[in-house]
């Protein structure tokens, strides 16, 4: 999508877990080295697959021509790596709208909103998906959001549920988490900024990352994402 009124593109405002769940998708089927319809066309519609791929080119995870970027299949295979590459992706994606003050740790839905409307040329229900899409996308991430601005999404997820009918009472077990619950907050295991390097010539090395993504500066988000570049082209068989 072009720029509008001289700002950025618009951020996406597809579901969250339409996108957790196609790289989980992905990572049962493979990723294939280009994103493209006939990859999608069998689980979404033609409307929810465009919105996925502009999600996936606003990350940075596929080009122009839908091109896959080395880190989607990271993404897709390892739902850990997946969380740690999500926080970089969407400091890096989402700066323009960020900046390097508004600590998501402090703010209120009120000033997110402001910096979003702000930035990108987008209204109504798209801008209320776009914000929904950040936040929920954040929060998978492990990135600290505010009381309030978790308040507001707990809001948010209350009056978009369908009121059920009164029952008589009947004995029940404990309340199941519903399947949207689920695919907003998907994440167990090991913390995910820990890594452990095999050697080559032997002997492993530890790295240990503790940072938030949102707050580093240029030079500090620089030097962050080359190390873990290098660390994953290490990995992949890069010779050191």
């Amino acid at each position: 999508m072009a720029k509008k009124e001289g700002k950025e593109n618009a951020p996406p405002y597809v579901a969250f877990k339409t996108l957790w769940n196609f790289l989980d998708r992905l990572g049962e089927i493979g990723t294939p080295p280009r994103i493209d319809r006939s990859v999608w066309s069998d689980s979404l519609s033609g409307a929810y697959g465009s919105q996925l791929m502009a999600a996936l080119r606003f990350l940075g995870l596929i080009d122009e021509t839908g091109n896959a970027d080395r880190e989607l299949k990271i993404m897709a295979e390892d739902v850990g790596q997946r969380r740690q590459i999500l926080e970089l992706r969407l400091a890096e994606a989402y700066l323009p709208a960020l900046g390097d003050d508004l600590d998501l740790s402090q703010a209120t839905m009120a000033q997110l909103q402001d910096r979003f409307r702000e930035t990108y040329a987008i209204s109504g229900e798209t801008f209320d998906k776009a914000i929904s899409f950040f936040t929920h996308a954040a929060q998978a991430a492990g990135v600290k959001l505010s009381p309030y601005i978790e308040r507001s999404m707990k809001k948010r997820t209350a009056a978009g549920k369908p009121k059920l009918q009164k029952r008589s009472r009947t004995k029940r077990g404990p309340s199941k988490q519903t399947k949207d619950d689920q695919a907003q907050s998907p994440f167990v295991g090991p913390d995910a900024h820990e890594r452990i390097i095999t050697l080559k010539s032997g002997g492993t090395v530890k790295l240990s990352l503790d940072y938030n993504a949102f707050r580093l500066s240029a030079v500090d988000r620089l030097f962050v994402f080359g190390l873990i570049d290098a660390v994953q082209e290490y990995e992949s068989g890069g010779e050191a």
